[in-house]
């Protein structure tokens, strides 16, 4: 890893993006490294960076497509340690009991020590690991490109089940009580027991792509590339579509203090009030947006793969203001009380200041 800034390096193993992706990315290609950007640190990876970094205990941990895992001290950038292996790490690394969950393109489930690196454990799968692993009570699940989903205790690594459901999982699971819920690259939204695995309720939509299930009270929420929107109780799986949009929604939905925010493949980004069940305001942004979204109390910070970062209000969408960070985004922002951190196709991982966007106001920890 070089700790300086740098002109993001354009290498052809960015074609190992999604077809999606790759499409709308394909216009912002020639983006240049400005030494005017305002960062407090800029770390660089061998490669590209193509989910968000987790922050905990003041440490930022990302994987790589260089096959990598890195934990870097958050507020100066300082290497602690990097777990290498050979194949690309394009998870969302989860964090319980002191472990780091990572999954691999080979298949490989990785539990490395949060404070040294060390692998505690390792679990194999039937195909890449595209869905973020996610920890509840002792387990920790995760699903595979083979079409499965599987249950390992968090600690020791072993199989408490696992369940094949025969189409791609790209999409963190979401648990609530003795439910698991899942989206799958067919359209289709199951709920599963977690004692076991096995099924409880299953819906099918006419999609090739859903959103991560969001939980919402005794509602989940997923949106479609087809840009429907849609509740789904979760005792008996009953469907309604609550609101359409133009374009694909491509990013995962994000839940606050009575909304719901999302972008698509449109360059746009939209609040939905949950209590008045319809679309409140709808904001134009300068690139297809697929990166999660960072939330403060009254700020919500947007990436696109124009590499702009937009800050918007939360309550009227209003554009507060936009910094162009000069690499393609496919990771969302996230933050903590001091800084707003960001991630780049091609391997950036750095930080600024909400005041250096000239916003103020408490980040959402």
């Amino acid at each position: 890893m070089a700790y300086q800034r740098q002109r993001p390096r354009r290498n052809l193993r960015r074609w190992l993006l999604p077809v999606g992706l790759l499409s709308a990315a394909l216009g912002y290609f020639s983006r240049q490294w400005s030494a005017e950007t305002p960062f407090v640190w800029v770390v660089t990876a061998a490669d590209g960076i193509m989910a968000t970094p987790t922050r905990w205990a003041g440490v930022l941990y990302f994987g790589a497509d260089d096959g990598c895992v890195y934990a870097v001290d958050a507020h100066t950038g300082t290497l602690l340690w990097k777990f290498a292996q050979a194949f690309p790490v394009r998870t969302t690394p989860a964090l319980a009991q002191g472990l780091v969950f990572v999954g691999t393109d080979a298949g490989v489930l990785y539990a490395l020590d949060a404070v040294t690196g060390e692998v505690e454990w390792k679990a194999t799968a039937g195909g890449p690991i595209r869905s973020s692993p996610q920890y509840s009570q002792g387990t920790v699940y995760f699903g595979s490109d083979e079409g499965v989903i599987w249950a390992r205790d968090a600690m020791s690594g072993e199989l408490r089940w696992k369940r094949a459901l025969g189409e791609s999982l790209s999409t963190p699971v979401a648990v609530a009580g003795t439910s698991l819920y899942l989206t799958t690259g067919a359209g289709r939204v199951i709920a599963l027991s977690v004692a076991d695995g096995s099924p409880r309720w299953e819906a099918s939509f006419p999609a090739n792509h859903l959103t991560a299930p969001l939980l919402v009270g005794d509602e989940m929420y997923i949106g479609t590339d087809r840009g429907g929107l849609y509740a789904i109780s979760l005792v008996q799986g009953e469907t309604r579509r609550v609101a359409t949009v133009p374009h694909a929604i491509t990013t995962p939905l994000m839940g606050w203090e009575g909304y719901l925010y999302f972008g698509t493949r449109g360059a746009r980004v939209y609040a939905y009030d949950l209590h008045r069940g319809k679309l409140i305001w709808e904001t134009a942004v300068l690139g297809p947006v697929y990166a999660p979204f960072w939330i403060t109390g009254t700020t919500l910070y947007v990436a696109d793969m124009s590499g702009h970062l937009s800050v918007l209000g939360t309550e009227r969408g209003e554009l507060l203001e936009q910094i162009d960070l000069q690499g393609i985004l496919t990771a969302g922002p996230l933050g903590d009380a001091r800084y707003l951190y960001f991630a780049t196709w091609t391997g950036e991982v750095g930080t600024l200041t909400p005041n250096l966007l000239g916003i103020s106001g408490k980040v959402r920890r």
